[in-house]
């Protein structure tokens, strides 16, 4: 029995000393580890004089089982570490208590400060804003207002002068010939006026288009088509508009304005150019409906993922298939 205590004791001291450098780490007390060898003494020690068996295997296992039991009773049991965490929280709020005067005389000051510094910046914001604007209409909306109000005015010069040219007298027939050449030349003056004011449109619709003010380059675009530009020229600015619309999000006023383009030019359109417009329409529907069910209406086209843009193409080359 006596060497049956003692191997009890040797066991208990390693499997002690084990679990000490490997679970030391855990937060666990000196305390614990007492309880523990205390608990697998305890059990050891009774085992044999309840049951009566001394094999040393079941001692050894025993053994494990109690220090087992014990860690999880310790853990469950172990208070060294809140011990610990509450002085840590002490020692924090510590200089927070100290400074708390400090802390409860600076919310008024600033709530004022912030108040009177946004008096302050509001009347420099709606300043700044209207400089802004007063540059944005001098630079590039003032120079347009001028031209449609030389626009405006030439047609009114143009009947002036077609009056002057005009006289109610009886006019022989070289004088009726005369007449007739002057008033082409005053309306052929009209017509290159007319072209000038064209090519300032296309010119400064392309410019906006490189600096990226799509905006206003759909803007000349379109004053430049209520010129009644050539054919050509109109359908290459049609597509241009459409692009940059497509570019800004509107999708939906980009499939407007074209299929109003091709209501209005319905007959001089030629076959390719009618199949790219229908092309583009079904594109447009397709990339609407899928940008819809994305929750992305609005997204510009360069944003548009590959994904979207490859799934609506082969939808496209699939209709494309079927209806040409």
């Amino acid at each position: 029995m006596a060497r049956y205590y003692l191997v009890i004791l040797i066991f208990n001291t390693l499997f002690a000393l084990f679990f000490y450098f490997k679970v030391k780490n855990t937060g666990l007390s000196s305390k614990a580890f007492i309880f523990m060898a205390l608990f697998s003494i305890l059990i050891g020690a009774f085992f044999p004089l309840l049951v009566g068996f001394f094999n040393l295997y079941v001692v050894i296992g025993i053994n494990l089982f109690a220090v087992g039991i014990g860690v999880l009773l310790a853990a469950q049991f172990e208070v060294a570490p809140a011990v610990e965490r509450i002085d840590v929280e002490e020692h924090i709020l510590g200089p927070i208590e100290e400074e708390e005067p400090v802390a409860t005389e600076e919310p008024a000051a600033p709530a004022e400060s912030e108040a009177a510094v946004r008096e302050r910046e509001v009347p420099e914001q709606e300043e700044i804003v209207d400089e802004e604007i007063e540059e944005e209409t001098e630079e590039e909306y003032g120079i347009e207002v001028e031209e449609v109000e030389e626009e405006t005015e030439e047609p009114l010069g143009q009947v002036d002068q077609l009056s002057a040219l005009v006289d109610d007298r009886p006019l022989s027939d070289d004088e009726s010939d005369r007449q007739g050449e002057n008033i082409m030349s005053v309306k052929r003056l009209h017509v290159d006026g007319n072209l000038d004011l064209l090519d300032s449109y296309i010119q400064r619709g392309f410019d906006a288009k490189a600096e990226g003010k799509l905006d206003l380059g759909i803007k000349y675009f379109a004053s430049a088509l209520e010129l009644n530009p050539p054919f050509d020229l109109e359908t290459m600015m049609s597509f241009d508009v459409v692009a940059m619309l497509k570019e800004t999000g509107q999708y939906q006023k980009a499939r407007e304005f074209l299929e109003e383009f091709e209501t209005e030019k319905s007959t001089d359109l030629s076959p390719s150019i009618a199949r790219e417009i229908m092309t583009n329409l079904k594109y447009l529907e397709i990339l609407q409906g899928m940008l819809l069910k994305a929750n992305t209406p609005n997204l510009p086209f360069s944003m548009v993922p590959a994904l979207i843009r490859v799934s609506v193409e082969e939808k496209v080359n699939q209709w494309k298939n079927e209806a040409f």
